[in-house]
């Protein structure tokens, strides 16, 4: 968006030529006034965008990391036990999330 930001500058610029001829003709006052807020708007709506933008592309980079991890069996049963509260079952080994109490081979969640 460093063209929306541009334009922007360019606009404040253009202010301060039309508030100069407002000495004399009194409507550019007001003309120049519009337009230097319109510039304002166009730089902080390019910054804004600009930051989306960045912090998007750091999301999709995070998430490509996290997916990378789930495309074991390792992978998914390590994120269960770490981010989930997880448990193996100390019977036969299968992990589950902190809110299943007995395990499929019917060995009950351990206490503590």
């Amino acid at each position: 968006m460093k063209k929306m930001k541009i334009a922007g500058i360019i606009l404040v610029f253009c202010s301060f030529l039309f508030i100069g001829f407002g000495t004399y003709f009194a409507g550019f006052y007001a003309l120049g006034g519009a337009i230097f807020v319109s510039g304002i708007i166009l730089i902080s709506a390019g910054v804004i965008i600009e930051e989306l933008q960045s912090e998007n592309n750091r999301t999709n980079d995070d998430d490509s990391e996290k997916r990378s991890d789930f495309s074991t069996k390792e992978g998914r049963e390590q994120d269960i036990l770490d981010n989930w509260d997880g448990w193996r079952c100390p019977n036969c080994g299968k992990v589950h999330y902190q809110y299943e109490s007995t395990c499929s081979c019917g060995t009950r969640k351990p206490i503590g």
